[in-house]
């Protein structure tokens, strides 16, 4: 769970408006859930945009 909550503050714009406090509920229940040996499933979505300026054309 350790881990977990550092993941969760190293990167606050993953998890917006975690904290301990707010979270310890959900942040229980999921140790709960780790301990009775079920998966921690996370799925995430990631893109990467490239833009690039076409070529220049060559006057004519």
């Amino acid at each position: 769970m350790g881990a977990l909550v550092y993941y969760a503050t190293a990167i606050p714009w993953e998890f917006p408006g975690f904290g301990v406090g707010a979270c310890f509920d959900a942040l229980l229940a999921l140790h709960d859930q780790w301990l009775r040996g079920e998966p921690l499933v996370m799925r995430e979505h990631r893109f990467l945009l490239v833009a690039r300026r076409p070529p220049a054309q060559a006057a004519a």
